[in-house]
């Protein structure tokens, strides 16, 4: 989910770092299914989400007929895109997991033919935008090159877009580890420094992968002692061994 470029903080930001706190915490890497957790959703019923499900079909399956008018019409085909995006959030919402691929390859599919007939005064940052959720899209399907290729696009679209550097902590994070999310999370700090909402959440987001670094080189120093351990005990054991058998 790519969140607009707004100057507040709204549920869907705070989501997003919430998010990324988890993903830092738990180790989900490369997935979105964290969506299914109770601190996630709309908190609707089964039934709800089913009615929901179905309205999208409906409504995609209006959009594709307009389409098949207008094939190249690029408001429809970014409409019919963000419908298989929020398509494919519920169905994740709902455990139905077998079909979101499915959705989020449409989402790929429609953004990209939308881009390929973007109008004229369709500026950087929305062109980012887009490039975002394609790149998000990939990624929930399990194509991390070709998630890669949709951020380097966006930013270098919109290097300043701050929303997009966002969304890329999670990426760098889940493909290059700790040390690079930290580097990617200072980006985004120095991008929001101005905003008083955005920078204290941009705070939070580096104070807990700072933690999560500092936890990972405390893991490396005990496991590296319990290696030089080990490995005493064993040249003490072969020495016992030795003087056993003299």
């Amino acid at each position: 989910m790519v969140i607009q470029k707004i100057r507040n903080t709204t549920k869907n930001q705070k989501t997003l770092l919430t998010i990324v706190v988890a993903i830092l915490i738990f180790g989900l890497l490369g997935s979105y299914f964290i969506w299914q957790s109770p601190d996630f959703g709309t908190g609707i019923s089964p039934e709800q989400l089913e009615n929901q499900l179905a309205a999208y079909d409906e409504s995609i399956a209006k959009a594709k007929e307009e389409l098949a008018a207008k094939p190249d019409d690029y408001g429809i085909l970014v409409n019919i895109a963000s419908l298989y995006q929020a398509q494919g959030e519920l169905l994740t919402e709902a455990e139905r997991f077998n079909e979101v691929p499915t959705s989020y390859a449409n989402v790929i599919e429609y953004y990209e033919r939308a881009l390929a007939n973007k109008p004229a005064e369709l500026n950087a940052t929305a062109e980012a935008d887009i490039y975002a959720k394609i790149a998000n899209a990939h990624w929930v399907i399990g194509y991390s090159e070709g998630a890669e290729a949709a951020f380097d696009k966006a930013l270098a679209l919109d290097p300043t877009n701050w929303s997009v550097n966002y969304l890329h902590i999670m990426f760098v994070y889940a493909t290059y580890g700790v040390d690079a999310a930290y580097d990617s999370a200072k980006v985004y700090q120095d991008l929001v420094k101005d905003d008083a909402e955005l920078s204290k959440n941009a705070d939070a987001l580096v104070n807990q992968i700072q933690q999560v670094k500092d936890k990972q080189t405390q893991n490396q120093g005990e496991q590296g002692n319990q290696d030089n351990e080990n490995v005493e005990n064993n040249e003490n054991n072969k020495g016992n061994d030795k003087n056993e058998n003299q």
